[in-house]
Order: C-alpha cells, then sequence, then structure tokens
C-alpha cells in the first residue's frame, strides 16, 4: 500500500492466477473479465461452486467472494453496468445504486459554463455507450434533465466533433468568478493555453472542522 509499484505487482499477481485456474479448470468460463478487483464471468448453474472452490485452490492467501445474478430476474451488476437477460439473449444497462439520487450540478449554481457542459457531456456519452438497445439509449438520455434542452442540444453537437486544438502551450488553473474568468480563459486559449477553473468559495472553506479551531494556549 502506498507504493506506486504496488498495483503493477498486485495485477501481475491476478492474472497469474486468473491464468492459470482457467487453464487448469475441468470446465472452463465462457468468459472472465476483470477491472483491478472485480471480476465477471460466465458459467453454467452447476459448474459455479465447483469453478469457485478451484479458484481459491490456486493462491490460498488469495480468496475470491462470489455474487450471483439476481433470482428475481433483476441482472447482475458489474462496475457501472447491470447485464440481464432477456429470454435468450443478454441485455446491458447503466447500472446505479440503490442509494442513488439522480442529482448533478445545478445549472443555474455559481459554476463555469465547461463544468456543467462537462455534466452533460458525461451522461449523453454514458446513454451512448452502455445500453445495448435503443430503448436503453432512450431512458439513458432522458436522465439529462436538470439542464435546459438547448443546452443539452449544443452539448449534443460537441460531441459530435473531433477536437482540433491537440497542440498545448501550458495549462493554467484559474480561480473561478462568474463573468472574468470567462475573459481571461478566451485570451489564454487564443495562445493555446488550456485553461481550468478552481472555485475558491466552497463549503470546506466556509466551514472549516472542529479540529482546526481548536486552540490550546500555552502559559
Amino acid at each position: 500500500m502506498g507504493s506506486p509499484i504496488s498495483p503493477v505487482i498486485a495485477d501481475l499477481v491476478m492474472e497469474e492466477i486468473e491464468e492459470t485456474a482457467i487453464a487448469t479448470a475441468p470446465h472452463p468460463p465462457k468468459w472472465w473479465f476483470r477491472y483491478v478487483d472485480d471480476s465477471y464471468t460466465c458459467l453454467k448453474k452447476d459448474q459455479v461452486d465447483e469453478f469457485h472452490q478451484h479458484l481459491n485452490s490456486i493462491n490460498p492467501s488469495i480468496q475470491f467472494t462470489l455474487e450471483l445474478e439476481d433470482s428475481k430476474g433483476q441482472g447482475l451488476p458489474y462496475l457501472d453496468t447491470i447485464t440481464t437477460r432477456r429470454g435468450t439473449q443478454l441485455e446491458v444497462n447503466v447500472y446505479r445504486k440503490p442509494t442513488h439520487t439522480d442529482r448533478y450540478l445545478d445549472f443555474s449554481s455559481h459554476h463555469s459554463m465547461c463544468h456543467k457542459r462537462s455534466v452533460v457531456s458525461t451522461l449523453l456519452r454514458r446513454a451512448q455507450n452502455i445500453p445495448s438497445t435503443q430503448k436503453g439509449k432512450r431512458d439513458e438520455t432522458k436522465r439529462v434533465n436538470n439542464y435546459p434542452s438547448s443546452f443539452i442540444s449544443r452539448c449534443e453537437r460537441l460531441l459530435s466533433k473531433l477536437p482540433t486544438d491537440l497542440l498545448s502551450n501550458g495549462f493554467v488553473v484559474v480561480p473561478y468568478v462568474q463573468g472574468v474568468s470567462e475573459r481571461i480563459s478566451r485570451i489564454l486559449r487564443q495562445q493555446q493555453i488550456k485553461v481550468a477553473f478552481k472555485l475558491l468559495r466552497t463549503l470546506n472553506n466556509l466551514f472549516p472542522p472542529p479540529k482546526a479551531q481548536e486552540r490550546v494556549d500555552w502559559p
């Protein structure tokens, strides 16, 4: 933990365990995907326990836990996706935890327009790339409902264009003051300098933690 080389070594160890387990399994999975410490695999129901035990026997120090497909047909979540069986077909959609509130950066908040465009662009990209059906793409696009339709349309047009300013003469962070920072940004971008905005007045600045307010007066 804390060393830059730790993730690389951990990934190499996991890859070795996976390759050994799949190559020596009596019934190897139909597919196996992994991202960091989350794996996603397809097996017949009567082969799940056997493969799970075989996987945990490769290295006793590394034990895998198991999460099965929902018996109520609600699907199996993996990262930001959820896979559901529809007969013999697999349907993929965006997964959100039950505690997700669907609240994003408000359009009327004191933030630069590029931050708001980033919110909309992220949701639109998610709607385009994750759902496997046209209905899923439409339903996901409707979640971008906290912004004016004209603003969403502009973001859609920007997404369809390839970036043309790949070259850069530098990068600066500008304190955000509405109406002023945008002008500074335009001047800097004319010189091919990339600009990011940083808010100065945040809740963390306005309300410091209680420990920061404690003072000890020494005699």
